[in-house]
């Protein structure tokens, strides 16, 4: 709209040699058109609203994951009768948590774009209606002046302005006005959708750098300590086993000098016995 007060000057002189029914249908279509795209555009809303869910759960689910490896490992159980433990549940697959996390960095990068465009199409409704508005408030400064302007010469005429041009003026500037306020709130909602989806995105785009490298240190450092300790175990174990093998063989040779000794002393004896009788 080039300039709304020549356009209101013009449509003045049209309706003044138009007929009444043709005025009011040029009134009732002041900002329809702009109404109606500011609808459609808001419609969009709702679409855009709930987008964060998917992306939501996946996080949560990242989070349990690394609080699953919050703390040490529990040292395994060592069985005295050879059974082997039971296997311990095996964590989610993070191959799979990173997969998801980056299907659904991709989706919000589209989503942005997405709202990026329907941010576009808000603003345009508010500048049109912003137009259609500033339209209808000229056509009633002009209407008002004509009004004064005809009583006296054509008071048929300045009737009509004033009792039925004027409140059907009226009546489609509350309209614009009102879509123009649902509008202005819907801006703003995208505005906060926008902002939601970004700071969500920028979240998973660390979840997928930093956390996920951070995860694979931890599993990679407890399986390490883990087989540390198994190894610490083994050792221990085989130093239990030499330590028993040295006293058993201990065990051994002090049974063996005993017998030893006890044979002697039998043999002793008989000679003493043998010594006797040939004596006699």
């Amino acid at each position: 709209m080039s300039d709304p007060a020549a356009m209101a000057r013009q449509l003045l002189r049209q309706w003044l040699n138009s007929p009444d029914e043709e005025v009011l249908r040029s009134i009732d279509l002041l900002g329809r058109a702009a109404i109606r795209a500011a609808a459609n555009a808001t419609v969009r809303l709702s679409r855009s609203s709930d987008s964060s869910a998917p992306a939501g759960g996946v996080l949560a689910e990242l989070e349990a994951f690394a609080a699953s490896f919050s703390g040490d490992p529990a040292p395994r159980r060592r069985s005295w009768f050879g059974a082997r433990p039971a296997p311990e549940p095996s964590p989610p697959n993070l191959n799979t948590l990173v997969e998801r996390l980056e299907r659904e960095r991709d989706a919000i990068a589209h989503r942005m774009i997405v709202l990026a465009a329907d941010r576009d199409k808000l603003q345009e409704s508010q500048a049109d209606l912003d137009q259609a508005l500033e339209l209808i408030r000229r056509l009633g400064t002009v209407v008002a002046a004509g009004v004064r302007e005809l009583a006296h010469d054509q008071p048929g005429r300045s009737a009509f302005l004033d009792q039925t041009v004027t409140p059907a003026l009226l009546v489609r500037e509350q309209d614009v006005l009102t879509q123009q306020t649902v509008t202005n709130q819907g801006v703003l909602a995208l505005q906060l959708v926008e902002e939601g989806q970004r700071v969500l995105g920028q979240s998973l785009e660390r979840a997928c750098e930093t956390t996920i490298a951070v995860l694979r240190t931890a599993i990679a450092t407890r399986q390490a300590v883990a087989g540390h300790r198994d190894l610490l175990e083994q050792a221990d174990a085989l130093d239990r086993s030499a330590q028993a093998a040295r006293e058993a063989l201990g065990s051994h040779r002090d049974a063996e000098r005993a017998l030893a000794d006890a044979v002697e002393q039998v043999r002793r004896a008989v000679d003493a016995t043998q010594s006797r009788s040939a004596a006699f």
